[in-house]
């Protein structure tokens, strides 16, 4: 795994009696090869105070998000213009592994030490689940937690072309203006009348099979018909209230 040499640096400069990971998204990033310009590290003793050395250290502007919650963010701007985002937080729960199982999917649950960073430290099994290209969440109740888990579901499902397997499925509602977002990231279109008083207009099932690929579809007929299917609606309707 590759992560950014500001890592590195933080490491250098932490406290040794301090336990400190890198979580979420930075780990998943560098499992998967794509770059890296956030990092989430979290850690124990006094967030806060430790995150304010840091900064002070490497340069960076210090911003104390939720002081109650001990959550505070760095910005560092590198000598290229690059931003590079480092959010610090407390553990959730007793320790690393019971924050780990309260996030949301189990690709987001993976670890770090920031000493020994090629460790991956991933009770969940998130690293199998990112290689089958599965969307699993943590625990049965990751959604009921925070329902808007569900739309960032479905747009890393879509970004990361994954499966969202039977145990993470939820009813999501998403409403768009957008036609090909519609048909990419639904199972059913609910088109819509115009004005205070719409009602439903046409409801589309769209079947096409998961996980779906953006460039693939491109070249399914199936996507084009549906696409087809929405643009006439909206066609329909535009002559209707111009008339």
């Amino acid at each position: 795994m590759q992560f950014p040499d500001i890592l590195y640096q933080i490491a250098e400069v932490l406290p040794t009696d301090i336990e400190a990971y890198v979580a979420g998204g930075a780990v998943r990033d560098a499992l998967s090869g794509r770059p890296i310009h956030d990092l989430d590290f979290v850690l124990s003793g006094d967030v806060l105070r430790i995150a304010r050395r840091i900064a002070d250290t490497i340069g960076a502007a210090y911003y104390p998000m939720d002081e109650e919650r001990k959550i505070a963010r760095l910005i560092l701007i590198g000598a290229s213009g690059q931003r590079t985002v480092l959010d610090f937080s407390a553990f959730r729960g007793s320790g690393l592994e019971a924050d780990l199982r309260m996030r949301d999917f189990t690709i987001n649950a993976m670890a770090v030490d920031i000493r020994n960073p090629q460790e991956l430290l991933d009770p969940l099994g998130g690293y199998a689940h990112l290689k089958a290209r599965t969307l699993l969440a943590c625990s049965p109740t990751s959604i009921q937690d925070d329902p808007v888990r569900v739309l960032r579901g479905v747009r890393m499902a879509a970004a990361f072309n994954l499966r969202i397997v039977k145990e993470t499925h939820a009813t999501t509602l998403m409403v768009t203006h957008d036609v090909d977002e519609a048909v990419l990231l639904s199972d059913r279109i609910v088109m819509m009348t115009n004005g205070p008083a719409a009602t439903i207009g046409e409801i589309l099932d769209v079947d096409l099979p998961r996980p779906r690929d953006r460039l693939k579809l491109a070249e399914n007929p199936a996507y084009h018909h549906l696409r087809g299917q929405v643009l006439e609606f909206l066609y329909q309707k535009h002559l209707k209230k111009a008339a």
